[in-house]
């Protein structure tokens, strides 16, 4: 077994060794009492197949013992010692973790292993998680809405994408006793499980920690590796019909799926679109129709990370504010934006990593690490050099990959008449 350091985050190292037994362990040291470990395997909504809503159902009742108070027996000594834990899943991860202090790691991590490898839920437990998990449903009914409307627009090839997360009221009655322990005969092998820690351990703790939990482990073998997966952007312009929105909406919106290097040069070009100071970029949105707009982009590592710009308009302008939002971005990927405004971004990029110790938080790291694990090809780059050394050519390079003609979204936000 191998331990080098593998990336350079922030001005710290992260560490990474694969077991003999397949299992990856990642470690972020920081100066702390705190530490926070993982344990994440690579499933979630887009391999529910029939039973959507899995993946999540699943997370939700590992968590939980067979009792009626819902509490697994490992968390019970953890929470007396003040540990915090819960778990969460999205379209192609699911984790586990536990937050407490360092001097309790060890018990943290063999907690964690615990409870993915040894389920204690039981038929009465998984029909009391129905109703909760039906009533989250509802809650979020709305957003889940959009969100899968969104990327059947803009993945229409692809109708897995479609699965929410949660899943529907009829799929997740239809889940079963079956189809969980069919998740988990299928996805909990050693060699599709991570393990992150960030905070007050070392690597060399962390992975002998590692070693001795899952020697005493019962679980199967499998040579089953991690596929990278990608998804073609597809071209649209649709409208969406909202009653909750008071005024008009425009979102125009780009796939953003990048390595490492880009995603950093595109965290520039937005910041050059947000400046307060934008001069001819977005000029002409702000003085001729007086509108709010904003740029953002989600991670950049996740395979449906996309970059979007939005804004409050009349419905009847829409179209003359989609070719001025392409006015704007064409003159970002011309480099043909005022000096002023470039010295400004980078002077504000030299700022916030003077104080980068300050926001090197554990969830920042855990985060980090889990881009790194998706990303088969993310470069090993200091984000500091690139965004402090970065050229005005390099920004409209990768503004040229992302805002492409040939692939973007415009959704139409409108109330029904």
């Amino acid at each position: 077994m191998e331990s080098y350091v593998y990336k350079e985050r922030l001005g710290k190292p992260v560490y990474r060794s694969v077991l003999s037994n397949g299992v990856n362990v990642f470690t972020a040291p920081l100066p702390s009492r705190m530490v926070t470990t993982e344990i994440v395997l690579p499933y979630g909504a887009y391999e529910d197949g029939e039973h959507l809503g899995s993946a999540h159902f699943l997370e939700h009742l590992l968590l939980k013992g067979p009792n009626r108070d819902g509490v697994h027996p490992v968390k019970i000594p953890l929470i007396a010692k003040g540990v915090k834990g819960n778990g969460g899943t999205n379209f192609f991860l699911t984790k586990y973790f536990f937050e407490g202090l360092a001097v309790d790691f060890e018990i943290m991590l063999k907690g964690l292993l615990e409870i993915c490898t040894c389920p204690l839920f039981n038929e009465e437990q998984l029909e009391r998680e129905k109703g909760i998990i039906l009533n989250e449903a509802q809650i979020s009914a709305s957003t889940e809405r959009f969100n899968d409307w969104l990327r059947k627009m803009a993945y229409p090839k692809y109708p897995r994408l479609y699965n929410s997360v949660i899943g529907t009221p009829e799929s997740i009655q239809r889940i079963d006793m079956d189809a969980l322990q069919g998740y988990i005969a299928r996805e909990f092998c050693f060699s599709r499980m991570m393990f992150f820690a960030a905070g007050g351990v070392t690597h060399e703790e962390h992975v002998a920690f590692a070693e001795d939990a899952t020697a005493s482990a019962t679980i199967q073998s499998t040579a089953r590796g991690i596929a990278r997966k990608t998804f073609p952007f597809t071209l649209f312009t649709e409208n969406y019909i909202d009653e909750r929105v008071s005024a008009p909406e425009l979102l125009v919106c780009f796939r953003s799926d990048l390595n490492a290097r880009d995603s950093r040069l595109l965290g520039l070009a937005i910041s050059l679109l947000n400046n307060t100071d934008i001069g001819i970029l977005f000029s002409k949105l702000r003085n001729e129709h007086g509108l709010v707009y904003s740029v953002s982009a989600g991670r950049s590592s996740h395979p449906l990370s996309y970059c979007e710009i939005s804004t409050t308009c009349a419905a009847k302008d829409m179209d003359r504010i989609v070719d001025l939002i392409w006015e704007c971005l064409e003159q970002l990927m011309n480099d043909a934006y005022p000096d002023a405004l470039f010295t400004s971004v980078m002077a504000q990029r030299e700022v916030f990593f003077a104080t980068r110790d300050e926001i090197a938080t554990r969830s920042r790291f855990m985060t980090m690490m889990r881009d790194m694990w998706l990303e088969d090809d993310y470069e090993d780059v200091d984000p500091k050099n690139i965004a402090l050394s970065a050229t005005r050519e390099e920004i409209a390079e990768v503004a040229k990959k992302v805002f492409r003609r040939d692939a973007y979204g415009v959704v139409k936000i409108l109330h029904p008449k």
